[in-house]
């Protein structure tokens, strides 16, 4: 039998992320903890956070991201939905 590698936890990545100093730090599904954020902050590295509902886009904007992109439902295709599931969150035009 094979084994999975050992998974990474999303702490040590963004770890890893922050120390390398990328431009631009995006994420969905969630917010990374305000520890995280002001690491990036500190380092000049733009916050960048993916809302799939208002209520989810207020949770980003209250974590102080730098910008929001906004993935409605008529988008398409897989959307990250984070504090609902996502039949709830099928807002449409």
């Amino acid at each position: 039998p094979t084994t999975a590698p050992p998974r990474q936890r999303f702490e040590d990545q963004a770890a890893a992320l922050i120390e390398a100093r990328p431009p631009v730090f995006s994420f969905v599904m969630g917010v990374p903890d305000a520890a995280i954020l002001k690491d990036a902050r500190a380092r000049g590295i733009a916050l960048v956070g993916t809302a799939t509902t208002v209520e989810e886009g207020e949770a980003l904007a209250a974590a102080g991201v730098d910008a929001i992109v906004a993935s409605g439902s008529d988008a398409g295709g897989h959307r990250g939905s984070w504090l609902r599931p996502v039949e709830a969150t099928l807002v449409g035009k």
